[in-house]
């Protein structure tokens, strides 16, 4: 049996186990923004477009690559969730396999403990019906093809990323910046490395300017609003939410999930950004030391992962918790770096022995394995769908039986309520498919969907922060009135109001 058969095999088992302690047995996450996907998927399944609404050409979908791919299931029969999970499986199987076949400098078992330190993001769990998994996976690809020397290979597999985010744009400068460090036929290696990404991610913005009338998702244009608004926080809101988020304030987690833990994570970062920086100064063969650099595809999704924070800092949106994956990924990255440092590392022999001491290896793969047993118990944590969705699925139950294809609905998280009731058209008052009501968004007010006229509106008791305005409002309790009240269980409810 040839040698990598064995070592694919164990790659295959890897996967299979992430898939499973991630998507098998768990019920449905329902995660918002996630559904807004798929609602555009099954419009455009069913004959009606590319429209969230039908009739409203409106691109609030940030992900046609996603998209796409669900449409793709959703037209073959699947059911919808079982659509997600499969893109969240091949997207594990491309990054697992990538980086233990791409990676030829890694000794096996830290190959495969780098496969494994991948699989265990404890964010994965989390975005499966995003297009994060995806994204991240072939930015994975194009960056170890590049390593390789295969440059169009790696330029279409960053094309495929921008397609699910187009953030993944912002690698390509940092791969050219590498190829800058060799000069011989600079000028077509740079060519063939750009010129397949750009016309992948220019032909998408070209054919969203002419179905749309603007290459980019409106989608941004209200995050920005969002940010704006107040209602969100203030100042550098992206990078809180983001500390927050790997717990490095000591604050607790957006969303309720505890990510890396505090200590752990500083470490990480603090050991990872030494070798970053001290490992080319360092790196050298001399007096029989042997002192190794990091690898350079870890280098270049840490420095992405910086690049994107930054670009999301200056725009000034608010965090939502998968646009920091690459952040999360470049962590586990960095573990990986560590590990393949004390590996390689090499000492002088003495003692009269021939070959050269290797002493950190141990504690190295120890290191590693510490930090798997880390995260492990968070990605196999049971996940229960939230409360607050099951409660948009009691509204949904309750407005399909007394609301009349065509009406309009408000709600401030459109996703689940949008899937649920096709035959309704939603409005956002938070911007996303609904793009009058951003001008106003942007200076605060939050209420001005209601010149819409919404046949029905979706609040939930008591409030949310963002619900108070319309609640306030003058003209809301002139024109609407409450038709009933959710509940499912313990816990916040939901209220219905409708239109006198």
């Amino acid at each position: 049996m040839p040698r990598s058969r064995p070592f694919g095999v164990l790659v295959l088992g890897l996967v299979v186990l992430a898939a499973w302690a991630m998507v098998v047995g768990d019920e449905p996450s329902f995660l918002d923004d996630a559904m807004i996907v798929l609602r555009y998927a099954r419009n455009l399944v069913e004959g009606h477009g590319w429209v969230f609404n039908p009739g409203e050409v409106v691109q609030a979908s940030t992900s046609p690559g996603n998209t796409l791919l669900l449409a793709g299931g959703l037209g073959l029969g699947l059911e919808a969730h079982l659509c997600q999970r499969l893109v969240a499986v091949l997207a594990l199987g491309l990054m697992a396999f990538a980086l233990s076949w791409k990676w030829r400098e890694g000794c096996l078992p830290v190959r495969l403990l780098a496969c494994a330190l991948v699989l265990a993001v404890p964010l994965w769990p989390t975005v499966i019906g995003l297009e994060t998994l995806p994204f991240c996976a072939c930015l994975l690809a194009a960056v170890l093809l590049h390593a390789r020397k295969e440059t169009v290979r790696a330029s279409v597999f960053l094309g495929v990323s921008c397609w699910f985010r187009a953030d993944a744009i912002l690698m390509l400068p940092l791969l050219l910046l590498v190829e800058l460090g060799e000069r011989e036929d600079l000028a077509r290696r740079c060519l063939r490395l750009a010129l397949p990404c750009v016309a992948m991610l220019g032909a998408w913005f070209v054919l969203s300017a002419v179905l749309f009338g603007d290459p980019f998702p409106s989608t941004l244009a209200a995050k920005r609003a969002q940010g704006a608004s107040g209602y969100w926080g203030h100042g550098t809101l992206y990078l809180r939410g983001l500390k927050q988020a790997l717990e490095l304030d000591g604050g607790p987690d957006v969303g309720g999930r505890a990510w890396l833990g505090r200590v752990p994570a500083v470490a990480v970062l603090i050991a990872g950004g030494l070798l970053l920086l001290l490992g080319p100064l360092l790196r050298r063969r001399a007096g029989g030391v042997v002192v190794p650099g990091a690898p350079r595809f870890v280098w270049l999704m840490a420095g992405f992962a910086l690049l994107q924070t930054l670009a999301y800092t200056v725009l000034c949106v608010p965090y939502y918790h998968w646009y920091g994956a690459p952040v999360h990924l470049a962590i586990a990255l960095l573990v990986v770096a560590l590990v393949d440092f004390g590996w390689r590392l090499e000492l002088p022999a003495g003692d009269g022995r021939p070959t050269p001491r290797r002493p950190l290896r141990w504690p190295a793969l120890a290191l590693g394995l510490a930090w798997l047993a880390l995260q492990v118990p968070r990605v196999v944590a049971p996940r229960e769908t939230p409360h607050g969705y099951r409660l948009y699925h009691a509204a949904a139950a309750w407005l399909e039986q007394q609301a009349v294809p065509g009406q309009s609905l408000a709600c401030f998280e459109i996703g689940n309520l949008g899937w649920s009731l096709p035959a309704l058209r939603i409005v956002d008052p938070c911007g996303l498919v609904t793009p009058e009501v951003q001008p106003a968004l942007a200076h605060g007010d939050l209420a001005s969907y209601l010149r819409l006229e919404p046949d029905w509106v979706v609040l939930h008791d008591p409030p949310w922060e963002l619900e108070r305005q319309t609640v306030d409002a003058p003209a809301f309790g002139r024109r609407w009135t409450q038709a009933t009240r959710i509940e499912v269980g313990d816990g916040p409810a939901l209220t219905i109001h409708r239109r006198d």
